[in-house]
């Protein structure tokens, strides 16, 4: 299995998933970021596919974020 964005520092996102990935872990949102984002793919990657088709790093992790919190929350 390939490594995780977050634990590769060669690959070109990681800095901002890295970022994000923080975030989540102070906010002890991991868990929960790994479950809801199943749906559509790991966290990680989604992120680095919208910084990578030119969306801005704050508003793809605040996107990323609501996600994670919408669906995790309607429960």
């Amino acid at each position: 299995m390939a490594p995780r964005i977050f634990d590769d520092p060669n690959h070109p996102q990681y800095g901002p998933v890295r970022r994000l990935w923080m975030i989540l872990a102070q906010l002890d949102l991991l868990g929960l970021a790994e479950e809801e984002m199943s749906v559509i793919g790991p966290w990680d990657k989604a992120l680095a596919e919208r910084i990578a088709c030119g969306v801005p790093e704050a508003p793809a992790q605040q996107s990323i974020l609501k996600y994670i919190l919408t669906r995790g929350y309607r429960q």
